[in-house]
């Protein structure tokens, strides 16, 4: 299955207010997982999506760097799912963020970062990263035991570079652009 991405600009004001998009998701959740599990299964459906990570720092040190990333999404009935989240640097460090919860709640993932599922339309849901100072998106369309996934990156308003902690000693870097290739995505019950 092929899928639009849409593009919106980092000013431009969402075309639904929070409170309609989180009733609707009421509705709209359990189909999308109707999709992937059948009324009644005690199955569940699990997604892989991997990334490079490209990195272009300027502070405190200044370079590119490529980091191996793979976020598994696990549904399972009722709109339950749980996320494993894996960064992994060219030295082989890592760092590893677990979170569960349902469609539309935040989880908390470690201290100021919450990530949060939606389903965008039957086949396409939307996972919101929200870190201390950028937002990654990350919209995975599934059909069947196919999928494709886009990952985004944009900063929040008044500011000018991307925070994130190193994973190797948990101290703050900053990057004036984060970009995402060589995405890859499975899925598979």
């Amino acid at each position: 299955m092929r899928f639009e991405r849409s593009h919106r600009s980092a000013n431009a004001a969402p075309d639904r207010s929070r409170r309609y998009f989180a009733a609707r998701l009421c509705y709209v959740a359990p189909a999308a997982i109707g999709l992937l599990l059948q009324p009644g299964e005690a199955r569940s459906v699990e997604i892989t999506v991997s990334w490079v990570e490209v990195q272009h720092e300027v502070r405190p040190r200044q370079g590119t760097w490529n980091v191996n990333k793979s976020l598994r999404l696990n549904l399972r009935g009722g709109n339950a799912i749980t996320e494993n989240y894996v960064a992994r640097n060219s030295s082989g460090k890592t760092s590893e963020l677990a979170g569960q919860g349902k469609f539309g709640d935040s989880m908390d993932l470690r201290g100021n970062t919450q990530s949060t599922w939606s389903v965008r339309d039957a086949n396409t849901l939307v996972r919101t990263w929200s870190r201390s100072q950028h937002t990654e998106t990350m919209e995975v369309s599934v059909k069947g035991t196919s999928c494709e996934a886009t990952i985004a990156y944009e900063l929040k308003p008044s500011f000018q570079e991307y925070r994130m902690l190193s994973i190797k000693d948990r101290q703050p870097l900053y990057f004036s652009t984060v970009s995402a290739k060589d995405i890859s995505c499975t899925a598979a019950d």
